[in-house]
């Protein structure tokens, strides 16, 4: 309950991907069981401040697996009677599984709007399946009920930036904007930039 009103859980503390700002790949944390997070959520309930439940996951095994575990979870949740968002690794076909198992909201994390830093800092990842997956998110859940996280500081130019969020926006899909942090883990990795200093 670190979130007002949330219950907020990540799922799998791992990831088969090694995007350089992130620090998960390197921790390798654990799985949580569908009846680990049931209890999480009941203990969030008898606070009498739950109104909603947001399922994170890094992907331990493949993002198809991720989804298909979440879903189930989020089936089982479905219980509580709160809203349910997800955020998982998009492919095609998750909107409609998410929204079928009763997801309320998706988020699906482009990282940076800068498809060529993006090439560089997530390698393995495709950045227009993400964008792809967004953009058929607000056709399923509707607009302003679809995320993605935009790290700010990987280089990025500010027109490139300005542009990235309009366009998202554009689509209904709402950016949240992070500042890059540099990662003790992840030291050398990746060359972070100073947006905020400069009013961002």
């Amino acid at each position: 309950m670190h979130c007002p009103k949330q219950a907020y859980i990540t799922v799998s503390e791992r990831c088969i991907y090694d995007c350089r700002f992130c620090a998960v790949p390197k921790l390798k944390g654990g799985v949580k069981s569908l009846e680990t997070i049931r209890q999480m959520v009941e203990k969030a309930r008898m606070t009498g401040n739950l109104r909603a439940i947001s399922l994170t996951s890094g992907v331990e095994i493949s993002p198809e697996h991720e989804a298909q575990r979440v879903s189930q979870i989020v089936r089982d949740l479905s219980s509580f009677g709160v809203p349910i968002g997800v955020s998982v690794s998009p492919f095609p076909g998750v909107n409609q599984m998410l929204k079928s198992a009763g997801a309320d909201e998706v988020k699906y994390n482009l990282e940076t709007v800068d498809r060529g830093i993006f090439q560089q800092v997530c390698p393995g990842i495709s950045f227009q399946e993400i964008w792809d997956a967004l953009q058929e998110a607000v056709d399923i859940f509707g607009r302003n009920r679809v995320f993605s996280n935009v790290i700010v500081g990987l280089g990025e130019s500010d027109r490139t930036l300005r542009e990235g969020i309009d366009e998202l926006a554009e689509l209904g899909v709402l950016p949240v904007l992070r500042a890059a942090f540099p990662h003790p883990l992840r030291l050398g990795d990746v060359e972070i930039f100073g947006h905020l200093q400069r009013g961002y």
